[in-house]
Formats: structure tokens, C-alpha cells, sequence
């Protein structure tokens, strides 16, 4: 599952708190969220046949 808790607490610390964010900054958190949309919506297939899920009852 997805959170976006890192987003809303650099918004809240560049916002609130005055925060600047280096251009390396604004980079590394533009890919941390990029892989974690490519880690959620990519395909399932085949990491699903290796590893198949646990389910909890």
C-alpha cells in the first residue's frame, strides 16, 4: 500500500516550518514517489507466480 506521508511532510516543512529544499532534495523525493507509483500499479503476474501472497484469515 501506497502512503504519501514524505510528501505532506516536506510540503508541511517548506510550508510551514520554512524549509528549502535543495534541487537534489526536490529530485530524490520526485524519484522515491515515482517508485513507489511504479511499485504499486506495475504488473503483479509474475512476481505473483515466485512469490505468491499470504492471506490472513
Amino acid at each position: 500500500m501506497m502512503t504519501m506521508e514524505p510528501v505532506f511532510a516536506a510540503v508541511i516543512a517548506v510550508v510551514l516550518g520554512g524549509e528549502q529544499l535543495s534541487v537534489a532534495a526536490w529530485l530524490g523525493g520526485f524519484l522515491v514517489v515515482s517508485s513507489m507509483f511504479v511499485a504499486e500499479l506495475g504488473p503483479r503476474e509474475c512476481c505473483d507466480a515466485v512469490a505468491p501472497r499470504i492471506e490472513c484469515c
